[in-house]
């Protein structure tokens, strides 16, 4: 189980779900995930645990567009109270490392009632 307080991010999530490659590429490997990501702080016992998850994770390549390029993304699936969701980790990335992202198919905050600063448990 990782543990995480819910914190809010650079607004980046939805733009880049929103790219017809991660979008399909999301869908097809797990579900059709809601424009947006969730973000947890990890404490750093946690945080180290990445590159060990990182290697059970599935993965999307990067790819080019318009000379820009977007870096590969690693989902390693996980679930909320029961409910489907998925760690997203972008190859490209300006978090810092006790910073995870979470995708689902639904608004988490929303769906949970949660809000900057609530605790989120997920289940790996």
């Amino acid at each position: 189980m990782i543990i995480g307080k819910i914190v809010s991010g650079l607004g980046e999530g939805r733009y880049f779900l929103s790219l017809p490659h991660y979008r399909s590429s999301i869908s097809r490997l797990l579900f059709p995930p809601y424009p947006g990501t969730l973000n947890i702080v990890v404490d750093k016992k946690q945080a180290v645990l990445k590159d060990r998850l990182l290697k059970e994770a599935l993965y999307v390549p990067g790819f080019h567009k318009e000379g820009k390029r977007y870096g590969a993304v690693y989902l390693l699936p996980c679930s909320i109270a029961g409910r489907r969701a998925a760690f997203i980790f972008p190859e490209i990335n300006r978090h810092p490392a006790e910073v995870w992202e979470i995708i689902a198919p639904f608004h988490i905050r929303s769906a949970f009632g949660k809000k900057d600063g609530d605790l989120l448990e997920v289940e790996l």
